[in-house]
């Protein structure tokens, strides 16, 4: 997916000029493919700001930014899991929630 080559790329949201680093790609079921900008500005108290999404078809890519390292997806890890797809079928002894449970 192409827009995956811009994590970590400085971009502009076009209808709002918001700018920051692209920090997350999000894909729906629809195929609609949302990009999450975080500034590069703290808030007021000293903060990291939110990210915020937009649709990828209005942002551009301004160019790179000062983040050096992106996780290779295929090679990322979480407490020593592997993340990303695809991955092992669960187990059978799992506990599934309540509210994913059908109803009866």
């Amino acid at each position: 997916m192409e827009q995956l080559k811009t994590l970590g790329k400085l971009a502009k949201d076009e209808v709002t000029n918001f700018s920051g680093i692209v920090m997350g790609v999000c894909v729906y079921l629809n195929g609609c493919v949302r990009i999450g900008i975080q500034s590069t500005s703290l808030n007021k108290d000293g903060e990291p700001t939110d990210i915020i999404w937009f649709d990828d078809n209005q942002i551009t890519i301004l160019g790179d930014s000062n983040i050096t390292k992106v996780s290779n997806l295929e090679e990322s890890t979480f407490m020593n899991k592997k993340v990303g797809g695809p991955q092992d079928d669960p187990k059978k002894d799992v506990a599934i929630p309540k509210f994913l449970k059908a109803p009866k």
